[in-house]
């Protein structure tokens, strides 16, 4: 499925950076409720940090290192019981983040710690209040694969070439800057028609996800846009959803009969 989509050198995780930057655009109550989580986060690496505890590497917290410490917090709070507040707090925390993955059906360690990278930002740049930002994760490259802009423009001189002769010569380098562009793109790997599908794909899998849209809505709109596939839109979308959610590792959530 995934290389149905992508260039051959796609990761897995880049599939999940494309899904959850179409989440944090057009889902935003998402993120709001991700941001509830922020003082339960503050007050864990607070207390971590108290015990003298790495849970993370440099400044982020670690996704591995805080469910090592949870599943060992019964044991090591009865060793050391100064250390049951840290323990608890950090198993707060972390049931919180998989509750809240499992409310929008995105439960996944991608998901998981793009929740954790989002809420260390949060608490590191406390006076952004933004949601605009995103996960803090990077940029969703699966969108943008190609390293070179649109060409530049050469100026018109009215005195030296006609209007007509000044348009054929922007044609013709609109032209080979196109051809190029499709040149690397196929080079790397890139069925461009696929990807713009795969973009689609994935806004249908998070309208299923994150709001329970029925796929007879979907399909509705994908019909007003000139949908002329051989098959019946709302199949077309339910078989893209099961595809995409099988290869992001996450259950399908499902969907009220009407």
């Amino acid at each position: 499925m995934l290389t149905a989509y992508a260039p051959k050198n796609v990761r897995a995780w880049e599939y999940w950076q494309a899904f959850l930057a179409i989440i944090a655009k057009e889902h935003r109550e998402v993120l709001e409720d991700l941001r509830k989580l922020l003082p339960a986060y503050i007050e864990a690496v607070k207390l971590t940090k108290e015990t003298g505890w790495r849970i993370g590497d440099g400044w982020r917290v670690s996704l591995d290192r805080l469910r090592s410490r949870v599943e060992e917090a019964p044991d090591l709070a009865e060793i050391s019981p100064a250390l049951a507040p840290a323990l608890e707090a950090l198993t707060g925390l972390y049931h919180g983040l998989e509750e809240w993955a499992r409310r929008w059906w995105i439960y996944h360690p991608q998901a998981l710690e793009a929740g954790l990278a989002r809420l260390e930002l949060w608490e590191r740049y406390p006076e952004d209040r933004s949601l605009s930002r995103g996960w803090g994760i990077g940029p969703a490259v699966v969108y943008d694969p190609l390293s070179f802009g649109p060409p530049r423009l050469p100026a018109w001189n009215p005195e030296d070439e006609s209007e007509a002769a000044y348009l054929e010569r922007m044609v013709r380098l609109l032209k080979d800057y196109i051809a190029e562009v499709r040149e690397q793109a196929e080079a790397q790997g890139w069925d461009l028609e696929r990807k713009r599908e795969l973009e689609e794909h994935l806004r249908w899998l998070a309208e299923r996800q994150c709001k329970g849209t029925p796929n007879q809505v979907l399909a509705r709109r994908l019909k007003s846009r000139g949908y002329r596939g051989t098959e019946r839109p709302d199949l077309t979308i339910l078989k893209a959803q099961k595809e995409l959610a099988e290869a992001l590792g996450i259950e399908l959530r499902p969907l009220r009969r009407r």
